[in-house]
């Protein structure tokens, strides 16, 4: 039959395992010091290391010392958040965290100095105190780590934040057991049963964020183009499966004699035409839902979704040229328009409409948009 681990035990393992992880954390943030949120998430598993260490030479009727021990346990959770907030761009503490650090050694201290009351469910409920607190300063860092930041979360933030409601249980049924005749050994047991999964689950997960990341900036730099920052051939390629559906339109842009821009002004100038053009074109389209991409040297296609006002989207990049003049010069484009029909099997047939539209535009003068 399956026995119970005796709390030495666990509380080893878990000591092994954490100060495992704050190695590597700490040999990955050496290799890489601007990585602060490494360092972060380092300390923190040092510093819960530590903590279980200490807490097998304090006295249990020792109230100032487990209290203090307390608010070193639920830093060691704030650090984890904290070095979240770093990896997302944030100040890696606010002021709020302080609830959450002390709501633990409270809990321990009403726990240990005032005396029963005589009403069942008051003692109770002091006698869970300790546990109460545990349980809601883990549950507020862990909702704070899954809905505490503006972008939608990673995967490897969300499991970060399942990792850490992991513990919640543990903690209902710590404050539970605090009620009968458990020893004070069973009641410790549950939250280092818990981080024999939990505790790896969640370096783990954090150490995922930047694998995800480097992924994610390798995706953009592939779809990219350098110079614009538009979407290349390929990032037009994605786009188009979202976007080509019955009544989308195709935008076929091209500057005029931009060969003669670089001939007069130089290929700094020329540069800085294309990467203006990008750069308001790229903001219009991602306001309608669509894309904006650079398939060659001056010429520019854009997918905008059916109800687009595509006609105000040309009129607007047609205006740039006299809004932005390259060393006092102004420049100018000619546009084509056409909508993607319901005979269209795939993008081309749409496009070859608009570089139609597009060349007739150019014959009629230039500086046009033909639709």
């Amino acid at each position: 039959m399956f026995q119970l681990p005796d709390l030495e035990t666990l509380r080893l393992c878990s000591t092994v395992a954490t100060m495992s992880f704050a190695i590597v954390f700490a040999v990955l943030w050496f290799a890489r010091r601007s990585e602060t949120p490494l360092l972060y998430w380092s300390a923190s598993m040092g510093l819960y290391g530590l903590v279980l260490i200490a807490f097998g030479y304090v006295p249990h009727g020792s109230w100032i010392a487990v209290s203090t021990l307390m608010v070193v346990l639920a830093f060691t959770n704030i650090l984890v958040l904290a070095g979240i907030r770093r990896f997302e761009g944030l100040p890696p503490f606010h002021p709020w965290m302080l609830l959450p650090i002390l709501l633990p050694a409270s809990g321990h201290a009403l726990a240990e100095l005032l005396p029963t009351p005589a009403d069942p469910i008051a003692a109770m409920v002091l006698d869970g105190a300790e546990g109460l607190a545990l349980l809601l300063s883990i549950t507020m860092i862990a909702s704070a780590t899954l809905l505490g930041f503006p972008a939608r979360p990673s995967r490897g933030r969300t499991i970060a934040a399942v990792a850490l409601f992991g513990y919640v249980p543990a903690y209902v049924a710590a404050a539970v057991l605090s009620q009968g005749a458990a020893s004070p050994d069973i009641v410790a047991i549950i939250p280092l049963l818990a981080d024999q999964v939990f505790l790896g689950v969640l370096s783990l997960a954090l150490l995922s964020m930047a694998g995800e990341r480097a992924l994610a900036q390798l995706r953009q730099v592939a779809l990219r183009d350098p110079l614009t920052g538009a979407w290349n051939r390929a990032g037009l390629a994605a786009a188009q499966a979202r976007l080509l559906v019955e009544g989308a339109v195709v935008v076929a842009v091209d500057i005029d004699h931009f060969k003669a821009i670089n001939d007069r002004h130089g290929h700094d100038a020329g540069d800085q035409v294309l990467i203006t053009l990008s750069h308001h074109a790229c903001t219009l389209a991602d306001q309608l839902g669509g894309s904006f991409a650079r398939v060659g040297g001056d010429e520019f296609v854009a997918i905008l979704p059916p109800g687009s006002d595509a006609h105000r989207f040309a009129d607007r990049l047609s205006a740039l040229g006299r809004r932005h003049p390259v060393h006092q010069g102004t420049w100018t484009i000619s546009i084509g328009l056409a909508h993607v029909q319901a005979g269209d099997t795939n993008f081309h047939d749409a496009r070859r409409r608009a570089d139609g539209r597009l060349y007739a535009a150019k014959a009629a003068g230039r500086d046009q948009v033909a639709a």
